[in-house]
């Protein structure tokens, strides 16, 4: 009993003295003395006044200032004196000094303290960091889900199997095909091991009965399963089809790849471009389906007019948008005023008689 009673005062004389210890202070800001307790700093307390406040500051001063100090030690004591100077700016101000009391008591309400966000001051994580790490994250989502997935299917077409259930009994073609080799296994299985049947499994209800309470019969259903090469949307997944390894090490760097080879083959190496590299190349200014549109003879004037370069293509467009944009009106005056060599406005017409 003694014993327990020592240790009990030993723990509260142990917290009494954590509690008036100096615990460190998260100040990111610096807007008090960062990580030193201001107090600290000055070797103060809390409930001094401003007076012993400024002759702690001022003897401390004599013997830190970089202008009191050997030249050798100046270095040395400058900021030490800069976190002196601040500790005092921090408890003689008739706001600051409250504010700082205030954080020494809520620890965690810095916010109401100083008015800045602490989690502001935390380190920045790199942008590919987060990207790679999050993809890899998404990846383990789906990779689960399509686990869970695959399970549950596997399982309802494993109890489909197990009870015979074709399309007219909510089963499926698929579930009535694979009972049926079920079947079949299990019998000569039950012949090759001299298991006598009770009738045949497809028709009596006695061995249809005795192949339901049979283990092995479990066992097969599950095994004629994995004859299945195709489970669609269920399919089990592989590292293959995840998001991570699709977008980091397969689809981007071969493209990337592919682009840097052309590239260089384009621009770099000065080679002249082939038919095939001009092809590609107006494809990429034009458009996939603007270019699918044209004929093969409206390809080749494209081609011919330079249009997978920048001037080629401008010119190109706007001798194709030109006729376009001409209205049907417009288009007949100008062919009349062609035909004639009247100019424009002569021909022109009052718009309700021309209409």
């Amino acid at each position: 009993m003694n014993s327990v009673f020592i240790l009990v005062l030993c723990l509260l004389v142990s917290q009494t003295l954590a509690n008036k210890a100096s615990k460190p202070v998260f100040d990111p800001f610096n807007v008090f003395c960062g990580t030193d307790n201001c107090y600290d700093v000055l070797g103060v307390e809390r409930a001094d006044n401003i007076t012993v406040i400024s002759k702690a500051y001022r003897q401390l001063s004599k013997t830190v200032h970089p202008d009191k100090v050997h030249p050798d030690k100046r270095m040395n004591v400058t900021e030490q004196f800069r976190l002196i100077s601040k500790a005092y700016e921090v408890l003689k101000g008739n706001e600051s000094r409250p504010s700082f009391d205030f954080y020494l008591d809520h620890p965690r309400s810095y916010f109401k303290a100083t008015g800045k966000h602490a989690w502001r001051a935390l380190p920045k994580a790199h942008p590919i960091l987060v990207l790679l790490l999050s993809m890899l994250f998404l990846s383990g989502v789906m990779h689960y889900v399509q686990i869970s997935k695959h399970e549950r299917a596997r399982n309802l077409l494993q109890e489909q199997v197990r009870a015979g259930l074709g399309p007219s009994k909510g089963g499926t073609k698929l579930s009535a095909d694979l009972h049926n080799k079920a079947v079949r296994l299990y019998e000569a299985h039950c012949k090759a091991n001299g298991v006598k049947l009770n009738g045949s499994p497809f028709s009596s209800p006695a061995a249809k009965e005795q192949m339901a309470g049979d283990a092995v019969y479990d066992k097969v259903c599950g095994q004629v399963l994995q004859d299945i090469q195709d489970w669609g949307e269920y399919a089990m997944p592989i590292w293959q089809d995840d998001l991570f390894v699709i977008k980091c090490f397969t689809s981007y760097p071969g493209q990337l790849a592919q682009w840097w080879a052309t590239y260089r083959r384009r621009h770099l190496s000065g080679q002249p471009l082939t038919a095939e590299d001009k092809g590609d190349m107006a494809r990429g200014m034009v458009g996939a389906s603007a270019w699918a549109e044209l004929s093969d003879k409206e390809r080749q004037a494209a081609l011919e007019a330079r249009v997978y370069e920048s001037a080629g293509y401008d010119a190109w467009l706007q001798q194709r948008e030109g006729p376009a944009q001409m209205s049907k009106r417009q288009a007949k005056l100008q062919k009349k005023q062609q035909r004639l060599g009247v100019p424009p406005r002569e021909m022109e017409m009052p718009r309700d008689l021309t209409e």
